[in-house]
């Protein structure tokens, strides 16, 4: 980060200095430590200096590089730019009727249901009405903390319904739990104020819509943006949109879709089409030798551990390229390991600009070193 601009001295020996000559030029004397007369210019310096601090701190708060909350915040508001809140996991529940009815089932808006082991608890978002003479219905839900914990809960393991409905007799989601997000991590927050003046653009430069798609969902990690020629002339943009899932859905592709519409945030000519980003699967391959004394049991936790924060690396960045000499350092990093031979991947992976690299762990071939 750029060096922080200095508005007052903050240096307590300087202002000590500072002090003690004050002192002399009003009386001629000097002081000695521990003397009544330093012990009051020592307190006197302190309080003085907590006041500078102060006074360089309000001054760097005028400044979106070092500002922290709450004047980040208003930066940004300023800028039109808010900052993304922690949002919900979504999935859809399916509740079935123990029979037909001859008149309409309502399932109120907030009737909860709980995955199996109790962990989690998801709310139906909107009223549903189960039409008379039939059996079942469907209606999305929202897990009642916003995060990303409640993100990856498989098909069919929220059944157990907390709220009791007449007719109801069971719950379930018919759908993986996806799109929770945490708040947004201050310095991504900050970095998008900073790049707001792009959106003021009108002649549709790259960084306009990067920085528009960015700001559609908190769920988007990374915008690729290509210009593509159809017919000898430009004016098809593509872009290319990545999220902490690696899956674009539709209400993610519909949000990008409605910050770059054409009325107010890209020329007239301009044809936008939002695509997902390509996802290359790379499987890691390698024969592994221990360390003397270790055992594979207790190791080989460690690496795969090491691999699934590499390969979260690599799944949140566009156009990343990945070697085997990256994948063989993280493994050797690994407390225990002797030497890493790999086969895949191969010396070099290109990943182009609208690519992430998918790494997953195929085969890990583990040994402990023979004594010798």
């Amino acid at each position: 980060m750029t060096d922080r601009p200095q508005f007052v001295d903050t240096n307590v020996e300087t202002l000590l200095a500072e002090k003690r000559q004050q002192f002399f030029d009003l009386t001629g004397r000097t002081t000695i430590p521990g003397q009544v007369e330093d012990v009051l210019i020592r307190m006197a310096t302190n309080e003085g200096n907590l006041q500078r601090e102060a006074i360089q701190d309000a001054a760097e708060q005028n400044f979106i590089l070092f500002a922290r909350e709450p004047a980040l915040v208003i930066h940004g508001a300023r800028r039109e730019v808010f900052r993304f809140e922690a949002q919900s996991a979504r999935t859809t529940l399916r509740f079935v009727l123990l029979a037909a009815q001859a008149v309409p089932v309502t399932i109120e808006a907030g009737t909860r249901a709980q995955s199996q082991d109790g962990s989690f608890t998801f709310a139906t978002a909107e009223e549903l009405i189960i039409p008379a003479g039939e059996l079942e219905g469907e209606v999305l839900a929202l897990s009642s903390v916003a995060s990303t914990t409640a993100n990856g809960i498989a098909i069919g393991q929220i059944s157990r319904l907390v709220d009791a409905v007449p007719f109801v007799t069971s719950v379930t989601n018919i759908d993986e739990t996806a799109d929770g997000a945490e708040r947004e991590p201050l310095e991504d927050f900050r970095e998008r104020v900073l790049t707001a003046p792009n959106r003021r653009a009108v002649g549709g430069p790259r960084e306009l819509y990067r920085t528009r798609a960015k700001d559609a969902s908190p769920l988007i990690t990374d915008v690729d943006v290509q210009n593509y020629t159809v017919h000898g002339l430009d004016g098809v943009i593509r872009l290319f949109i990545l999220t902490q899932s690696g899956v674009l859905s539709a209400e993610v592709m519909s949000l990008v879709n409605a910050a770059v519409n054409e009325r107010f945030n890209r020329p007239t000519g301009d044809k936008v089409e939002i695509l997902a980003a390509e996802g290359v699967g790379v499987p890691v391959v390698a024969a592994i030798q221990l360390d003397k004394g270790r055992t594979v049991e207790v190791v080989r936790p460690l690496i795969e551990s090491a691999l699934q924060t590499f390969a979260l690396s690599l799944r949140s960045q566009l156009g990343v390229d990945l070697s085997a000499s990256q994948v063989s350092a993280i493994i050797q990093a690994v407390d225990g390991v002797f030497s890493v031979d790999i086969t895949s991947p191969n010396i070099l992976t290109n990943i182009s600009s609208s690519q992430f690299a998918d790494l997953n762990i195929d085969t890990l071939n583990i040994t402990v070193r023979a004594d010798g």
